[in-house]
């Protein structure tokens, strides 16, 4: 079997791919018991005393926890059920691995019935006996996919077939799944946390934009059950106080440090820059931090006292039964005031949003939208490129680009190499920089809780790499050979899409196969966060610079590679029937990134906040709308292969889809969105219910001013707060103690001042 260019490209990829893998696992392995603070930075952070959550615990540690041996981090992570997980790390950490080992579970079996069914029947077809010269010859890897299937041939109803199974074996698990997080978020919302009792309250209308307003108006609909009404201040500037204030705290005790060291304070100039400040006289750089830690909490205080009220407050309900009401309510004639939104976790709170004015609300929203949308379709223009260099062949057709012909005559390898990796590479590589971007963009909408600007960005990342990633690089080969006509008649672009999606898989396999085999194990290797940990810890002198150092890379980007997910499940469904090449690239994946990220959430990241799993739905109609978009494109390749009643069949399982997807998303999605009331009533016998340090847990974020948060670092040594390692594995689950707490497994005696609830 000749190889073409694509094909050497896949194989060039392995052949890089593959033995990065396997350094990124042995360097994991010898790393992971010498490097604690990266490999097991849930620990570190359980042992931080300051770092206890709003009432006291500690940061979750899941049992048993891996030995120190090669091999012995494996068995503990697959053992680790979903409950352990949701109890002690949380459920956006449950409903993201359940979804990747979902991912699995149906590629996996569409593989199964790829190989057994679909690559002997496509590479027993005739196009790879036709002539080299022929518009329809196939080589290749690309011998085993729909390219190789003749028009009218009879073939053709296997791929009607699938159709039937791929649609049936989705639709099964997104709707078991759907269930199951269904019934995970009720039993979410009727648990004893802050979100559970807090609303946000935008728009308020000037009149009412104090307590007891605020306060009377929802006593009439839930009689004596509000139990805090926060107004939400103008805290802009404040919180650029309170960064200079923590600048200021930070250069204070390294200055501490250094005279502990060498006996005498140091000497700085005061200003932007010391060079710049040259002709200022140097001063005591313990006094004037002191001085500048003094002036930023007066200015603060001062700030607090003269702040504004913002058209928004945060009330916090005695009853998770009043709140869930509310959620569900109209408080207003109309849309433009009263409204109410989702709070989030104190810590998860965007505090800069409860200052935009209510009319840039949707101003702000389609700005982004905007700019989402012009950024793709500009995107399209590096993407086109990409596709390119995918085909020398069809590059060096166009008027200025017929120099690169001379790449093929030159050397065949180095052209396989540029038409097979190099568009991988560089495709990679930009799209890995889109997240933080649209993370950007969409903070300045008015999203008040973190989690939800997570999840937008999520969703406008799908948006992204489906439309300006995968359309533009199958239809670019097209685009570029007849410009002209596609302009003329943009109707042709569907026949293009159609013709080109059956040969393009053995790129998406090689884009899939460098995720699986580099980006990921690079990422779950933690080499690069041990090098910038070693960098920071060299130059840290104090314990809180320390601790920085110590975290730094610990946060687990959600939005990030549930966006990865997404795309890969949409590449393994778009080419399950046309290149199974491609599914089983995509079986690799799954299987390597729910161990690898299930080892991550487990023992080395962590996020201070939870958002209750709130990203599953937009995985679940991100799936099933790819499962749709690739049904339409094979009834579009059945046409072109002159074959439309098995076209027209393949309408059945499209419909289908459709309808199924909205009966299941109505049954689940309003009740995992705002829960059961009927779960509450149980729970909610008392009228006062609320734990007495809820109460008082959503405040402004400088008022009233919190002397803990900047408590002195320096001299300060932690205690060892949990079992030694030794004897952590001994102590029976069912033991009951003071130590013994249900929802994070064992805390010391001197654990912070907690409050019951």
């Amino acid at each position: 079997m000749a190889l073409d260019s694509a094909t050497q490209g896949f194989l060039y990829a392995l052949a890089t791919a593959l033995p990065v893998f396997l350094l990124c696992t042995i360097l994991f392995c010898i790393l992971r018991p010498r490097i604690p603070d990266v490999y097991y930075h849930r620990r570190l952070l359980n042992t931080w005393r300051s770092y206890n959550n709003y009432s006291g615990r500690r940061v979750g540690l899941t049992y048993p926890i891996p030995n120190d041996s090669f091999f012995g981090w494996i068995k503990p992570v697959l053992q680790t059920p979903e409950r352990e997980v949701i109890r002690k790390i949380g459920l956006d950490a449950a409903m993201f691995l359940r979804y990747i080992r979902t991912c699995l579970a149906i590629v996996s079996i569409l593989a199964f019935f790829s190989v057994l069914i679909l690559m002997p029947v496509f590479g027993t077809a005739g196009n790879k006996s036709l002539p080299n010269d022929d518009p329809n010859f196939i080589e290749g890897l690309r011998v085993v996919s729909l390219a190789n299937v003749e028009s009218r041939s009879s073939r053709l109803w296997v791929v009607t077939v699938s159709e039937f199974i791929i649609a049936a074996v989705v639709i099964f698990f997104m709707r078991r799944d759907y269930k199951v997080y269904a019934d995970a978020r009720r039993e979410y919302l009727n648990s004893e946390t802050p979100v559970n009792y807090a609303l946000a309250v935008l728009d308020i209308p000037e009149e009412h934009r104090n307590e007891h307003a605020v306060r009377q108006r929802f006593e009439l609909v839930v009689p004596g059950q509000v139990a805090e009404v926060v107004i939400i201040n103008n805290c802009t500037f404040a919180l650029k106080h309170k960064a200079k204030l923590e600048t200021a705290i930070t250069k204070r005790e390294l200055a501490e440090y250094l005279k502990s060291v060498k006996g005498v304070s140091p000497q700085i100039r005061p200003g932007f820059c010391g060079c710049i400040m040259c002709h200022k006289p140097k001063e005591d750089a313990l006094e004037y931090w002191e001085n500048e830690e003094r002036e930023q909490k007066v200015a603060l205080v001062e700030l607090d006292a003269a702040a504004t009220s913002t058209p928004s407050a945060i009330l916090i309900l005695s009853n998770k039964r009043a709140a869930s009401v509310l959620a569900q309510a109209n408080m207003a004639t109309s849309a433009t005031s009263w409204n109410v939104a989702e709070v989030g976790e104190p810590k998860n709170i965007n505090w800069k949003a409860f200052s935009v004015p209510s009319y840039q609300t949707e101003i702000r929203s389609l700005a982004v939208a905007a700019f989402v949308a012009v950024f793709t379709l500009f995107w399209t223009i590096p993407a086109a490129a990409i596709s390119a260099l995918f085909s020398l062949q069809t590059l060096k057709e166009v008027d200025g680009f017929k120099w690169t012909g001379k790449i093929e005559e030159t050397s065949e390898s180095l052209a396989a190499l540029i038409e097979g990796l190099l568009p991988v590479i560089v495709m990679s590589v930009l799209i890995s920089l889109i997240p933080t971007l649209f993370r950007f963009v969409v903070g300045f909408e008015r999203i008040v809780s973190r989690s939800v600007i997570e999840r937008k960005t999520r969703d406008y990342f799908f948006f992204f790499t489906v439309y300006g990633s995968f359309f533009v690089i199958v239809l670019g080969q097209s685009f570029f050979r007849d410009v002209q006509g596609i302009l003329d008649r943009p109707v042709q672009v569907i026949d293009a899409l159609a013709s080109e999606v059956p040969g393009t898989g053995i790129f998406f396999a090689t884009f899939i196969v460098m995720q699986a085999f580099f980006s990921v194990p690079l990422l779950f290797s933690g080499i690069i966060r041990s090098i910038l940990r070693a960098v920071f810890l060299k130059i840290s002198k104090t314990e809180r610079q320390k601790r920085k150092a110590r975290s730094s890379g610990a946060l687990f980007q959600y939005f990030r590679y549930s966006g990865q997910c997404l795309l890969i499940m949409f590449l393994s469904l778009m080419f399950s029937s046309f290149s199974p090449l491609v599914t089983l690239c995509g079986v690799a994946f799954f299987g390597l990134a729910y161990v690898m990220f299930k080892y991550m959430l487990l023992y080395a990241c962590h996020q201070p906040a939870e958002g209750g799993g709130d990203l599953y739905p937009g995985a679940y109609w991100g799936t099933m709308i790819g499962l749709v978009l690739k049904q339409i494109v094979v009834i579009a390749v059945l046409g072109l292969k002159k074959s439309p009643a098995a076209a027209i069949v393949c309408v059945i399982p499209t419909i289908a889809t459709i309808l199924l997807s909205i009966i299941i998303a109505g049954r689940y999605e309003r009740i995992s969105k705002y829960g059961s009331l009927h779960d509450m009533f149980e729970s909610s016998s008392k009228l006062e219910e609320i734990p007495e340090a809820y109460r008082k847990i959503y405040k402004n974020p400088i008022s009233p001013f919190d002397e803990e948060e900047y408590v002195n670092l320096n001299g300060v040594e932690e205690a060892m707060d949990v079992y030694p390692e030794a004897d952590y594995g001994s102590v029976s689950d069912s033991l009951e103690s003071e130590h013994q707490d249900e929802n994070i497994g064992y805390v010391p005696d001197r654990a912070a001042k907690r409050e019951e609830v």
